[in-house]
């Protein structure tokens, strides 16, 4: 069973820290469909299933939604509206129709998964634009795996922290969404310089490393991305 999740829903749920609610969203709506009356067991079920420690975070995850429209409510027969996807791209102003395909058995990984659709996402506009710029130049495209996904881009394109930004990576290859290969360049100084280095660019400071008796710094790193997209049906 599988879904397609509209890539921008994916870029809002890590902005703005949606990630547990939209989890919960995909699991309702890829289990239920449009509509659902949930029991005490139910949602203890669901809790489960997304690996969460209680009943009362669903309710109050459902109280979110709610309240977010993402879900309507009948408090006369306790059901749930589950809202469609083409719904929540207008709340967000979207017409994108790029997806990314989610597999319902990844439910229990979801925040490492919108780490890595995010992130091949970026890369597979990489290799578009590189495939496009060969075209208009009338020269065959170099085959390519790999890409450069920055820190510090990843972090100014999610509004996030650097460190953030790079546990976000973690995340999404220990899961096996995306494969990341660090690349580092030789540096010609000493382990015991690299203060004054530091000192000197100290925005450099943190790709610093030491092995031994060398010192490398730390290029961007090329990633690999698994996660594949289709084309939604254009919105009405």
């Amino acid at each position: 069973m599988y879904l397609l999740i509209p890539v921008d829903l994916c870029f809002d749920a890590l902005r703005k820290k949606r990630t547990r609610q939209l989890q919960l969203f995909i699991f309702l709506k890829g289990t239920y469909g449009g509509k659902v009356i949930l029991s005490p067991a139910d949602r203890l079920a669901i809790a489960d299933a997304l690996g969460l420690d209680s009943e009362r975070t669903i309710r109050n995850t459902l109280k979110t939604l709610v309240k977010w429209n993402w879900l309507g409510f009948d408090d006369r027969t306790g059901c749930y509206y589950i809202r469609s996807f083409e719904y929540l791209q207008k709340c967000l102003h979207s017409d994108r129709r790029s997806a990314a395909v989610f597999l319902m058995k990844d439910i229990s990984q979801f925040k490492a998964y919108l780490c890595g659709a995010v992130i091949s996402y970026l890369v597979n506009a990489q290799k578009t634009k590189k495939w496009l710029d060969a075209r208009a130049s009338g020269r065959a495209s170099q085959s390519s795996h790999f890409y450069k996904v920055a820190n510090k881009a990843l972090s100014k394109i999610l509004g996030c922290s650097l460190s953030t930004a790079s546990e976000y990576k973690r995340l999404a290859h220990h899961a096996g969404f995306i494969t990341v290969k660090p690349v580092f360049t030789r540096l010609d100084m000493k382990p015991g310089e690299r203060y004054h280095f530091a000192k000197g660019l100290p925005e450099m400071a943190h790709k610093l490393a030491v092995q031994g008796s060398v010192v490398f710094i730390r290029d961007a790193d090329q990633v690999l991305g698994w996660v594949t997209f289709r084309r939604r049906k254009k919105l009405m």
